[in-house]
């Protein structure tokens, strides 16, 4: 995708990876380490590549939403919800297909499986996203649409006790459950909890609806 001016040229302040604006090809995230970025007042945009289609993601320090903003509110901490999970990997690694708010498939390489009773039902929930010290659960629960967002709510968790490729133990600390990005606005596309982690139970814990 490559960035051209108009007629009358890029606006004045516009600037392109903090220097002022030219034509050149843009790198989309993330298939790329180091997007770029485009720049104007206090409208900064990156472009995002989902499979074969691309968007745009705009953040604006001076949106009404933003300036708005009165804080988060939170189930007080509630120790039960500390589950030391069992963690069985798959060998080899899965390659799975998701949902996302917007309609658009996602997939994702799955390492393994969290296996845990909560109120006496057993639950096995999967991470579809990672970094070099993290996995990221999207989960749904019954609060969801009632005290919590009706998307369902995101966890990050520590590695297991003897790495992705071994069985072991996670913790997952449901009181860190905290709302994705879609939660605040409508333009921001998230994964879907798949339907292994949509819990029938109630979870609260984590943070509330906005």
């Amino acid at each position: 995708m490559t960035l051209t001016a108009s007629a009358s040229g890029f606006p004045g302040g516009m600037q392109m990876d903090g220097q002022k604006a030219s034509e050149q090809t843009l790198r989309p995230f993330p298939s790329s380490d180091n997007p770029s970025t485009i720049k104007d007042d206090s409208v900064t945009i990156y472009i995002l590549a989902a499979g074969n289609k691309l968007g745009l993601s705009i953040w604006d320090s001076k949106a009404p939403a933003k300036l708005q903003f009165h804080g988060l509110q939170y189930f007080p901490p509630d120790p039960n919800y500390v589950i030391h999970a069992r963690w069985i990997p798959y060998t080899p690694p899965r390659v799975e297909t998701h949902a996302s708010i917007l309609g658009i498939s996602n997939q994702s390489t799955v390492p393994g499986v969290a296996e845990f009773v909560l109120e006496g039902k057993r639950f096995r929930v999967e991470p579809l996203d990672r970094d070099e010290t993290s996995l990221q659960f999207p989960l749904a629960d019954r609060t969801n649409g009632a005290s919590t967002y009706g998307g369902g709510r995101y966890l990050h968790t520590a590695y297991p006790s003897h790495g992705l490729g071994h069985p072991g133990t996670i913790v997952l600390n449901m009181n860190r459950l905290y709302n994705p990005p879609c939660a605040f606005t409508h333009s921001v596309n998230c994964t879907l909890a798949p339907a292994q982690n949509r819990l029938t139970v109630a979870i609260n814990a984590g943070e509330k609806k906005y």
